[in-house]
């Protein structure tokens, strides 16, 4: 009867064992959720700062392009009055 603790002790030790593993592996896969979060964060912080740029970029060419297709009418207009004001009148040829 003096042995019958002894035949337990390698459940408890495989049993122990088992444990510190499924805490092990608990705290790896805490790290590696925490990890991959923290990723995540900063490649969306990164897609929200250049999706920014690129709006801003967007209306700075849209404007650009505004001014300059007012500049063009602007001319256009200019050279038609000018064709215009050389023209003959009318009557005359």
């Amino acid at each position: 009867m003096e042995f019958l603790p002894l035949l337990a002790l390698p459940v408890l030790v495989v049993a122990g064992l088992a444990k510190a593993i499924e805490v092990t592996a608990v705290w790896i896969a805490h790290k590696v959720t925490g990890y991959r979060r923290h990723r995540r964060d900063r490649l969306e912080a990164e897609l929200d700062r250049r999706q920014a740029e690129l709006r801003e970029r967007l209306l700075q060419l849209a404007i650009e392009l505004n001014n300059s297709g007012f500049d063009a009418r602007t001319a256009l207009i200019r050279e038609s009055f000018l064709a215009r004001s050389q023209q003959a009148p009318d009557g005359e040829r």
